[in-house]
């Protein structure tokens, strides 16, 4: 696989080198062919297995260098670490000889935190009402007691979540054995309603558990049985990297605005499993490089210095953003505004503002050039909300919104977050209303 990787490394680099800059310009065109490479198998998700993330920063390192952005760091890159739980290889799954091996897919999902596992194992079905009170009773108590801590250690327990909603005390009590072990477990296997959107962050925690979630109806009998063959790597200290850039504003220098997108996504779930991200975030990526691409131009260099941030780590708690407002770089410039990008692969049916109602000035801006030009139809305000990359600039005092597109799309965190499933129905619009608002801005106080 690293034989690999050098070879994307050197494709990345004759690809960018020989861009076409009349493509470049032209930002529906150039919106597309990054989101296609970003969301393409070259990049592995974007995420920490196979360093697809680092494919995918080497890649907007290259475009923001051929744009002649200037580097806010040492060669473009800020890096930081974290730990992650790597899985690079098998992630197969078998419940005895009624049943084909299954790996991770649209009806069982492994979780990201589950270690490398291999072997046969029993499980104890508590998906009935009856063995569930019994498992639940045991525990609360004897949970003091040491046999009892050391019962399923080498046990799968499978437990029917929906079942188990219907009653507060004992949904938390699962939600949380799943998630922290509570009953010392090999693992356990959650039979769900529908499978939920794949949750990346989970793999930040070293566990010792392996956790299987599974479609309910998916199952025709309970089986007795569960064999594993999963590889995981917890990597204690992962380094991954912010790309950072700028264009030095011509007026007043000393302020900025800054806009960002994280580029980094689900990556993949074992060897075979891809989630390519095109809508999260290959499109905000792709809208933060073409208006760098305007505003590279001599002819629109902006009054204010913009600076341009693609984050890796959103998908991991925001790790990457957070990291950059507390190690700012020196001398950092007044920022004006924060814009974050993610989710703008649609927007036929409108966008919306995330922070617009903490920061009804900004919001008022942007609405005024929509008011006449209707760019966004509509543009919706919402609460300030955590959700992406914007947050930790809130957090820090510093004006941030958040702004993401409403339309057709492929699934959530999903494989089907592809190209081809995107509609690009208000990337053309909501380029000119970035640009024409933050003209505005900039004017405003010159």
């Amino acid at each position: 696989m690293q034989k690999i990787t050098k070879k994307i490394f050197l494709g990345v680099l004759f690809s960018t080198f020989f861009l076409n800059f009349k493509v470049v310009a032209q930002d529906s065109l150039y919106i597309r062919q990054v989101v296609d490479y970003l969301s393409s198998n070259a990049c592995f998700g974007r995420g920490y297995a196979f360093r697809g993330d680092s494919i995918a920063a080497e890649y907007i390192r290259l475009q923001m260098k051929q744009l002649n952005l200037l580097p806010l760091t040492d060669n473009y890159y800020q890096y930081f670490s974290f730990g992650y739980n790597v899985m690079e290889g098998e992630m197969e799954v078998n419940f005895g000889k009624n049943y084909p091996a299954t790996e991770h897919s649209d009806i069982l999902q492994i979780c990201a935190f589950t270690p490398q596992i291999k072997g046969n194992f029993n499980i104890i079905d508590a998906t009935k009402q009856g063995k569930n009170n019994k498992i639940y009773q045991k525990y609360i108590t004897q949970k003091n007691n040491s046999k009892q801590k050391n019962a399923y250690k080498n046990r799968f327990i499978m437990v029917d979540m929906s079942v188990a909603s219907e009653d507060t005390n004992r949904a938390n009590f699962w939600r949380n054995t799943l998630l922290y072990n509570t009953l010392k477990a090999k693992g356990y296997i959650a039979l769900q309603q529908k499978i939920a959107p794949y949750s990346p962050v989970y793999g930040r925690r070293k566990a010792g558990h392996a956790l299987i979630n599974i479609v309910k109806d998916s199952l025709l009998q309970s089986p007795k049985k569960i064999s594993l063959n999963i590889d995981a790597q917890y990597v204690s200290n992962y380094t991954s990297q912010n790309v950072c850039a700028y264009i030095k504003g011509k007026r007043r220098a000393d302020s900025c605005i800054v806009i960002g997108a994280h580029y980094d996504h689900c990556g993949m779930a074992g060897k075979n499993y891809i989630y390519p991200g095109a809508n999260d975030n290959a499109c905000g990526v792709a809208m933060l490089l073409s208006l760098a691409a305007h505003y590279s131009l001599p002819q629109n260099q902006p009054d204010y210095t913009l600076i341009f941030l693609a984050f890796s780590g959103e998908e991991m708690g925001l790790v990457g953003s957070s990291f950059f407002v507390n190690h700012l770089p020196p001398n950092f410039p007044a920022v004006k505004m924060m814009l974050n990008l993610d989710l703008v692969g649609t927007g036929e049916e409108g966008f919306t503002m995330v922070g617009a109602k903490a920061f009804p000035a900004i919001f008022a801006q942007f609405a005024a050039v929509n008011e006449i030009k209707h760019y966004a139809t509509p543009l919706l305000e919402r609460e300030m909300s955590p959700n992406s990359d914007h947050y930790p600039f809130y957090q820090a005092g510093i004006p941030a919104v958040f702004i993401y597109g409403m339309g057709k799309s492929g699934g959530y965190h999903h494989p089907t977050d592809t190209p081809q499933n995107l509609s690009f129905g208000g990337c053309t619009n909501l380029y000119h209303l970035l640009i024409e608002t933050m003209e505005n801005m900039m004017k405003m106080e010159n």
